[in-house]
């Protein structure tokens, strides 16, 4: 189970595509606030994030404060 975490919405739909048939795609956002309450919701295996997107940098934050795994 894959989120997609990017700005660009056509770039969402390239790794959509790219990954068909080969992943579950369950969710996608465009910006790091968004997918930190998506993991929550969602608690994808992989998140393909964006590394630089405006406003909130998911991904440093995740960095800081990783999530309970089990």
């Amino acid at each position: 189970m894959v989120l997609i975490v990017d700005d660009s919405q056509p770039m969402r739909e390239l790794i959509k595509m790219t990954l068909a048939g080969v992943a579950e795609i369950v969710g996608e956002c465009s910006d790091g606030s968004r997918a930190l309450c998506a993991y929550e919701r969602l608690r994808p295996d992989w998140i393909l994030m964006d590394i630089d997107m405006k406003g909130m940098d998911g991904a440093r934050h995740a960095r800081q404060e990783p999530p309970n795994t089990s």
